[in-house]
């Protein structure tokens, strides 16, 4: 059996000091979409939080409007994932 597997995923690095200190401090109190096991780090997908999103406690309405912002620039970059780096 001739098997050909490509695992190619498209993450866009969003600089801390874009977000601010407390929607970074939110994302990292939810579950992460995907944990990479080799480099320890965390990846969001907009998409998954809004399905993951709590209908007894929704998130406050400044962090909706980020993770929209997120959802429309991972669109127009062609990526399903975003992780904050600290430059």
């Amino acid at each position: 059996m001739n098997i050909t597997y490509e695992n190619i995923m498209k993450v866009a690095d969003i600089p801390a000091s874009e977000l601010t200190e407390d929607f970074v401090s939110f994302l990292y109190h939810l579950q992460a979409t995907y944990r990479d096991q080799v480099l320890e780090e965390h990846l969001f997908s907009p998409d998954t939080l809004f399905e993951e999103e709590p209908e007894s406690e929704p998130y406050p309405k400044d962090f909706t409007a980020i993770l929209s912002e997120l959802r429309k620039l991972l669109f127009k970059l062609d990526c399903a994932y975003f992780r904050v780096v600290n430059p």
